[in-house]
């Protein structure tokens, strides 16, 4: 029966539901971590689309970029930072503070990250202490441009830990450079919410997005499938067969913009929307974890996590070629900030002295 209901798809090998039970009991394990955090909060307010003006510094903002690689040579850190400076350059802004040693801007994971153990929560550990003392060393008036070239479920963990007290702006690489497609600090500029933003409730009818809720029935376990990016590889044929197989629960996001998103669409619109999805899911009572399979564009799949926070009970699972099968990475729940995250990291800045 479970060799059967796990028949392959056209152009994915898909394990045995054993050997995602196995899965699911890792997913456990990653919850012995740390203590609950923050909060998913939403107001009922419609916000205006995202604003994307030339970035020259405003005032006493120091802007700054912060890039993450996982699974990537030393030759596409090269190149990304490369991308990166000159993308900020274009945007009047400048590659970095004169105090700040430009290598200590980089997050770099040469190696895939593995399929089991604490590497991934480990990433989020240094990126958010980056981020902490990157903002002290320059008189909390950091404004972080964010590029990643990492998995999307790496990415939900990095938003997530970050939340809304930062108003960055991210990119997306499209057509051989870095275009910003969300920028939380022009928000702030104009309307004084930032990365607050990213908790408005978005309008109804979605523009963006559909999304099936879960059924009726029991709802202890909620499987959750995101497909936001491209036509291919929908992680919904496995969010089905798993619920079943688990006696539980599934729901489903489909993106609406033929699986791509351009550099001019309403990002921010787009990841708002499917956070007002899932807000209602997550905080049924019953639920007590949710298992988040997705494929996404990896800056959507930040500004969801900035959403998401460190509160829900929520395991991520990434697609590993290598096993030809999903595996939990993170559970949002068991991130910690800075102040109680490991003391691996040191700062590389010293805080900056009136």
């Amino acid at each position: 029966m479970i060799e059967r209901a796990m028949a392959r798809q056209p152009g994915e090998r898909f394990a045995s539901m054993q050997a995602l039970a196995v899965g699911l009991r890792q997913a456990l394990r990653l919850e012995e971590a740390a203590e609950d955090r923050s909060e998913l909060d939403s107001a009922p307010r419609d916000m205006p689309r995202r604003a994307l003006p030339p970035t020259a510094d405003q005032g006493d903002e120091r802007h700054v970029p912060l890039l993450v690689l996982a699974g990537k040579g030393d030759d596409d850190r090269s190149t990304m930072e490369t991308q990166a400076w000159s993308a900020m350059k274009a945007r009047g802004a400048g590659a970095a503070d004169g105090n700040v040693d430009r290598r200590s801007l980089v997050i770099h994971r040469p190696a895939e990250l593995p399929t089991a153990g604490n590497d991934w929560a480990e990433v989020t550990y240094q990126f958010d202490s980056q981020l902490t003392s990157l903002n002290a060393a320059l008189g909390g008036q950091a404004v972080f441009h964010v590029f990643l070239n990492c998995p999307a479920a790496l990415a939900v963990g990095l938003g997530a830990i970050t939340g809304p007290r930062h108003s960055p702006v991210l990119y997306h690489y499209f057509a051989g450079s870095y275009v910003p497609v969300m920028d939380f600090n022009a928000l702030m500029r104009e309307h004084g919410l930032g990365g607050q933003v990213i908790k408005q409730t978005a309008a109804q009818p979605f523009r963006w997005i559909e999304a099936q809720p879960p059924g009726d029935g029991p709802r202890r376990l909620l499987f959750v499938s995101l497909h936001l990016s491209s036509q291919q590889n929908d992680p919904g044929n496995m969010v089905r067969q798993l619920a079943a197989a688990q006696g539980a629960a599934a729901a489903f996001v489909r993106n609406t913009y033929g699986g791509v998103l351009k550099p001019d669409d309403d990002w921010l619109r787009a990841a708002r929307e499917v956070a007002t999805a899932l807000s209602p899911w997550l905080n049924e009572g019953r639920v007590e974890m949710t298992h988040l399979f997705l494929n996404c564009p990896v800056p959507l799949a930040f500004a969801i996590g900035m959403a998401l926070g460190v509160q829900p009970r929520i395991t991520i699972h990434h697609w590993f070629r290598s096993s030809g099968r999903y595996h939990p990475v993170l559970v949002l729940n068991k991130l910690r900030r800075a102040g109680q995250a490991s003391s691996r990291w040191k700062s590389p800045w010293k805080s900056r002295r009136s």
